[in-house]
Parts: structure tokens; sequence; C-alpha cells
């Protein structure tokens, strides 16, 4: 599954602004940056 579409999943019909909690065990980087992120997750 691509990082777009398990964000989408995981967000349940929120905003990512709404989202208070981010859990990123086991996820996997691409020299360090984390794919699918966009600016409404800048503040994590």
């Amino acid at each position: 599954m691509d990082m777009k579409k398990r964000i989408h999943l995981e967000l349940r019909n929120r905003t990512p602004s709404d989202v208070q909690e981010l859990v990123l065990d086991n996820c996997r980087s691409n020299e360090g940056k984390m794919e699918g992120f966009g600016g409404g997750q800048i503040d994590i």
C-alpha cells in the first residue's frame, strides 16, 4: 500500500489539522524524509 493511500485510510474522515497524535512506529523513510506528508503536518 502506498503512503498516500495509507494516510487517507488512517485519517478516517478527519482533516490533517484535526489529528492530535501520530504514531510512526515501523514507518520507512527515504533519506530521513517521510513520503506523503504535506503542509497540514508541518508542526509534527
